[in-house]
């Protein structure tokens, strides 16, 4: 029976070939003479997704355990990966939204997104916190109907 392994062999593949999908680039700044942190997702199509996700969120992260330059110490900023994942994967795992830019930058780590109309941002944050009561989240949405505020972030950042 060599069909099943060979079904294996593609879906390994397969698999492996979604997972460098998810890259995400990476950028380091200076603003106002601080550093600031930013990550984006490869290869967004604005103009295929603008359609699809048409309301803009924007998810505060009030760090903790920040440094004088407004950055998350070491082993704080290491202790909040399961959080930054579930932020930055919650829309996509239900093929409701997708997040476009991470921010790290005086002592706040800003989720900026884009969703269906249909997002209530207040159960958004209600799930959020039911899976980490012990962090605290602004959240803030409006209609972005052209993606402007992606389009100008990443003119302005060579993004």
């Amino acid at each position: 029976m060599k069909c099943p392994f060979f079904l294996l062999f593609l879906l390994t593949i397969s698999t492996l070939t979604m997972a460098n999908d998810e890259r995400w680039k990476t950028g380091s700044f200076e603003y106002e003479g601080f550093p600031l942190f930013l990550r984006s997702p490869y290869k967004l199509n604005y103009d295929e997704l603008q359609i699809l996700y048409p309301q803009f969120i924007s998810l505060t992260h009030i760090l903790k355990d920040v440094n004088n330059n407004g950055l998350p110490n070491k082993e704080y900023n290491q202790s909040l990966f399961e959080f930054d994942t579930f932020v930055s994967e919650v829309l996509e795992n239900k093929r409701n939204g997708v997040t476009v830019l991470i921010e790290t930058f005086g002592g706040k780590r800003n989720y900026y997104m884009y969703s269906t109309e249909e997002i209530d941002t207040v159960k958004l944050k209600e799930l959020i916190l039911n899976n980490f009561p012990d962090q605290e989240i602004l959240i803030e949405s409006r209609l972005d109907l052209k993606w402007g505020f992606i389009r100008a972030y990443a003119s302005d950042w060579g993004l």
